[in-house]
């Protein structure tokens, strides 16, 4: 039911944290977002309402939005860490195909399930589909904030936009469910000058360097060195 309103609720209040962050900042008029896992569109309502103007790249291989609008390009594909195809795995619970579950590891998959719903894994089946791939650092993109959610690969998407990160240094906003994921994306941005905060939104003000915990799943990640394509609003 909640997953059934987000994509409307979403319009007035933002449902993940880890958004908030784009009313912080300015950003260049040729620079976008990049929402990789774009799965019903709720993550780009709340990017249009945080950052109105701002350009938007989707990117989902298992779903796209149901929705039009002239600042945001669809794109129905995955980003990994390659070029080529990837096989994704899709659970369907008592009839309903759960599409935001949708993820490379299936074993991840029905744990995450089983964690987040009253069921077991009697009760889930699974299709697998292969899809095209493609690496980010190929497409010449030019953002300034990048949304990565997809269920257990987001290291594999970030190893894959390395080039365009170095030249871009975008905001990440990045899904972790755990201390081995967080390690992981941790030492891929680190030699890049990346760190990542918590934030004080009242005061618009990084509070520390932040490390993984267990009461939020999403984390932001900034670099050290100015952006050429974001800064914070005075």
């Amino acid at each position: 039911m909640v997953r059934r309103v987000a994509p409307l609720v979403c319009r007035w209040i933002s449902l993940e944290e880890g958004f908030d962050f784009l009313r912080l900042i300015s950003f260049a008029p040729t620079a976008q977002v990049l929402d990789v896992g774009a799965n019903d569109g709720t993550s780009i309502r709340m990017i249009l309402r945080l950052a109105p103007g701002a350009r938007i790249a989707s990117f989902d291989p298992v779903r796209l939005p149901n929705f039009n609008h002239g600042l945001v390009s669809f794109h129905n594909f995955a980003l990994g860490n390659s070029s080529g195809v990837i096989e994704i795995s899709t659970p369907t619970v008592r009839g309903v195909k759960l599409s935001q579950y949708s993820s490379t590891f299936k074993d991840l998959m029905i744990k995450q399930l089983e964690h987040d719903l009253p069921l077991d894994a009697a009760e889930i089946s699974i299709e697998t589909k292969i899809f095209k791939m493609a690496k980010l650092d190929d497409l010449g993109l030019i953002p300034f904030f990048m949304k990565v959610d997809v269920e257990g690969a987001e290291h594999e998407v970030i190893l894959g936009s390395i080039e365009t990160i170095k030249q871009n240094l975008p905001v990440i906003l990045v899904e972790i469910q755990n201390q081995i994921q967080y390690d992981r994306i941790y030492q891929l941005l680190k030699p890049l000058g990346y760190f990542s905060v918590n934030l004080d939104l009242i005061d618009k003000k990084i509070v520390d360097e932040s490390g993984y915990t267990n009461k939020y799943n999403n984390y932001i990640w900034i670099s050290k060195e100015p952006s050429p394509n974001w800064s914070f609003k005075l």
